[in-house]
């Protein structure tokens, strides 16, 4: 894993501009990834997630972008949006499990937004649509 931060502004308000990559394929369980990225920026007001990336060797990908907006007054008072969404041949990614051929899944798609206007409230998902091909 590889980390790249650079930080600048004044010592009572950093900016922080990162990336996290690993730099080369990983495996997590029998899951084999080409790519696992994530850019980001924060300072003390918030956090932003501009790029999730994630790759599996067998094909597809994982996506993702979204903010945490830190409150001034209660760290229950926070908010937060998240867009992510999924494109992956199921089959393929499963292929080192040796599932029976029965349990043919195909691809899955999905993508969601979600929201949440302070974390002592519950998230509530302001679009989400799941699709299994």
């Amino acid at each position: 894993m590889a980390v790249n931060l650079q930080v600048t502004g004044p010592l009572k308000n950093p900016q922080v501009v990162g990336k996290v990559a690993a730099i080369r394929n990983t495996r997590i369980d029998r899951i084999d990834f080409e790519e696992i990225s994530l850019n980001f920026l924060a300072d003390l007001q918030q956090f932003t997630l501009t790029e999730l990336r994630v790759l599996p060797v067998a094909g597809g990908q994982i996506t993702g972008e979204g903010e945490v907006k830190f409150a001034s007054k209660s760290p229950q008072d926070m908010e937060l949006a998240f867009d992510y969404g999924a494109d992956l041949p199921i089959n393929a990614i499963a292929s080192p499990y040796n599932l029976p051929p029965e349990m043919a899944i195909g691809n899955f798609s999905a993508s969601a937004k979600a929201s949440c206007a302070s974390i002592a409230a519950r998230a509530r998902c302001e679009h989400c649509e799941t699709r299994v091909q």
